[in-house]
């Protein structure tokens, strides 16, 4: 079951098209496995990018005058969107260590 919350769910369209990318590439699967974690974390990036740049709404009481920022809320897994490129990157690394040893 795949859990996100706002566009979070784009994150795993963009790991599918990455991977539909990377494989076209020839070489060893080490290889391949380095480009998708690439190509990935940058369409995750620049996804976070364009979803942190949308403007909040700032609402102030008027009895007290306490501001309230409504923001949005752009998760995959409980996972800010703006983390997963970083997670996808150190995955990536792993993986293509992981395969590099096994090789």
């Amino acid at each position: 079951m795949i859990i996100w919350s706002g566009w979070g769910f784009l994150i795993v369209f963009i790991a599918a098209l990455s991977g539909v990318a990377a494989s076209a590439i020839p070489g060893p699967m080490a290889l391949k496995m380095g480009a998708l974690a690439v190509f990935a974390a940058v369409g995750t990036w620049a996804l976070s990018y364009m979803l942190n740049k949308r403007e909040v709404r700032v609402l102030v009481d008027p009895s007290t005058g306490e501001k309230v920022v409504l923001g949005h809320n752009d998760s995959l897994f409980f996972i800010p969107v703006r983390f997963w490129p970083y997670l996808i990157l150190i995955l990536g690394l792993a993986l293509v260590l992981i395969n590099s040893f096994n090789q």
